[in-house]
């Protein structure tokens, strides 16, 4: 990312302060500040390590506390992120075009979002998209819930996915499928839909930054050696290991909403 970009990707989230000192999303602003520094100056870069340490709500808590103190918290942390986003937007303009790097292992080649790719069980697709909403702080893209604008589906699917920096792809069992030689034995499969966009956002995302869901029992599909696998075990024991693929992919994850 040049150095123009950044300055904008940084001035962007100031932009989104109001002339009250305040923002109208305070969780999602959060979540794209990270995004935008952890991008522009990367993770050890001091400013980023303040950025994430800033607190949005009172340190003590007392039995009768009022509305005041939250609100205090919360102009204060915006108070702190807006200097922080200054003195990044500085250090950013302070570097030299020739040293900057020619590309950045970590930047997102898609968006600051992650998209949730599903079949027919609505049940897990809430569930998961639950987990990334409480993990990110940032509700997951769904195609279903994007609006159409008048596109057609590829359409709409390309506008949607140019959000992500990260997909998590839904294997269950919806259909039946066997190889023409054995019609006998049908195993359960993905559908169809699901494979596709597995392979889009493998070409578009690479495979770092996809996490493959699959349901037990449910056949992989081929040439998916390599893909971060997680068994959909009912136990909930997939949502650590998810959370551990999203924040090494450079998505910003809060551990503790799974212990929540």
């Amino acid at each position: 990312m040049k150095r123009e970009q950044k300055i904008a990707l940084v001035q962007a989230q100031l932009d989104l302060v109001n002339s009250n000192g305040d923002v109208d999303d305070l969780e999602q602003w959060k979540h794209q500040n990270e995004v935008a520094i952890r991008n522009a100056l990367g993770i050890d870069n001091p400013t980023y390590k303040k950025l994430v340490s800033v607190k949005f709500a009172p340190s003590v808590y007392y039995s009768g506390m009022g509305n005041e103190p939250y609100i205090s918290a919360r102009f204060s942390g915006v108070r702190q992120s807006v200097a922080l986003l200054k003195a990044a937007k500085g250090e950013i303009e302070l570097v030299d075009p020739a040293d900057e790097p020619a590309s950045s292992a970590k930047a997102a080649p898609g968006g600051t979002r992650v998209f949730v790719v599903h079949g027919h069980d609505d049940v897990r697709k809430l569930e998961v998209a639950s987990l990334v909403r409480d993990l990110t702080g940032v509700k997951a893209t769904i195609l279903s819930e994007y609006p159409n604008q008048g596109d057609t589906i590829i359409e709409k699917f390309e506008r949607a996915s140019s959000e992500a920096a990260f997909a998590v792809v839904i294997a269950s069992a919806d259909d039946l499928g066997a190889r023409k030689s054995d019609e006998g034995s049908l195993s359960p499969r993905a559908r169809q839909n699901v494979i596709f966009e597995l392979g889009y956002f493998i070409g578009k995302l690479s495979r770092s930054r996809v996490a493959l869901l699959v349901e037990e029992g449910v056949e992989r599909p081929s040439d998916t050696d390599g893909i971060v696998y997680i068994t959909l075990d009912p136990h909930g024991g997939w949502k650590l290991p998810l959370a551990k693929e999203l924040n090494s992919a450079g998505v910003a994850v809060d551990f503790q909403a799974l212990s929540d």
